[in-house]
Order: C-alpha cells, then structure tokens, then sequence
C-alpha cells in the first residue's frame, strides 16, 4: 500500500534495487501515471514521478537506473545521483569510493563502513564521518583501517543524506593477516587458477 493511497492495484510487479522499492500502480478508478518509489524499511514514500503518458509496461532495472516507457513510446530513466562506485581491499584496510553523478552539489553526506567476523569473529572494524559537500561528477574515498586479522568478514558500506534513505553495499571478503581481500576478487583469482589447470590437464 502506498502511502496516501486508501486502494490501489499494480499492473506489474515491483522491483527492489538499494533498499527502495520502485511500483507503477493503477487507482481505482483506473490507470495511474506515476511511477512510485517506496523505502523498502519503514515503506514511507521517497518519491513519485508523473509520466507523459500511461504505461502497461514492466518497471525492469539495469546498471543501477531504473527503466520505464510509456504507451507513445517514450523511455524514462531513473538513478540515484549520490553512489557508491566501488569497495576494495588492501593492506591493513577497506577503502570505498562514492561519487555525486549529478551536476548539483550534495551536502551533508554521513558515510560508514563496518567490518565484522574472521576467526572467532575477532574483527570488529567500524569508520564513519560525515562530508559537508559533495560537487557534481565528482568523487570521495574513505577507509575504514587497520583491518587485521584472519578469516572471511562481511563488509557494509552505507551512504545516507538526510531525509533519504542509505545506500548500502554488502560485499564478503577475506582477511589474511594485514591484507583485506573482497570476494569478487579471489572469485576472480580462482576462476583464473581454474582455468589455468584445465589448460595444463
């Protein structure tokens, strides 16, 4: 049920992508032409867009826009414009990068980074902070660091402005030591060791 809306009825299923839910309903009385998006934690609206024309088409997400078109014809893209671009690994540390990928600035940006688990769930790593201004295409880096010890962790990197909801990335790693891996690359590592072997064999 979305916020304000005492009945209504989708024509298509709805689609999750950073923790928001992205619906096209229809009223009661017939066809809507907003496209609504829903926290997917506490279901408050965070935004709806009304479009040109009506739809009988599927919401459908790809590389993090979201993609509708209308009955004339017309394509609609959707983003957020604050994003964490990428989550590496490294000595002694987790280093995630976010980037304004709008052309107005963002201000008052919270960040974290948490990093739990190894062997007998002895790492216990959290780095936060806040960027006052963000400009547009532009990027920030932060850490959280030292990470040490041994076993596979689970990492969470979340950005938040306020009165949004946070973005948030959930990559597993593996720590040996002083070095900090993140999942998709020993998965890289292995399918290469793999691959190797079955051109030997």
């Amino acid at each position: 049920m979305i916020p304000g809306y005492t009945y209504i009825f989708s024509s298509s299923s709805p689609v999750c992508s950073a923790n928001k839910v992205i619906v096209y309903p229809w009223e009661y009385y017939g066809p809507a032409s907003s496209i609504h998006c829903i926290d997917i934690e506490n279901w408050n609206k965070l935004w709806n867009y009304s479009l040109d024309n009506l739809s009988m088409s599927y919401t459908s997400i790809a590389d993090e826009w979201v993609y509708i078109s209308d009955h004339t014809a017309n394509i609609y893209a959707f983003e957020d414009t604050l994003k964490i671009k990428s989550i590496s690994g490294g000595i002694l540390r987790v280093k995630a990068v976010i980037k304004n990928t709008g052309t107005s600035d963002l201000t008052n940006i919270s960040w974290g980074i948490d990093v739990v688990g190894g062997m007998f769930n002895m790492i216990n790593k959290h780095a936060d902070g806040n960027i006052q201004t963000l400009k547009g295409d532009k990027f920030k880096i932060f850490r959280a660091f030292p990470v040490i010890g041994f076993g596979k962790v689970e990492i969470e990197v979340s950005v938040s402005m306020p009165g949004q909801t946070p973005i948030k990335k959930n990559p597993n790693g593996l720590v040996l030591g002083l070095i900090v891996i993140i999942k998709s690359w020993w998965i890289s590592l292995l399918l290469v060791e793999q691959q190797h072997q079955q051109t030997i064999w």
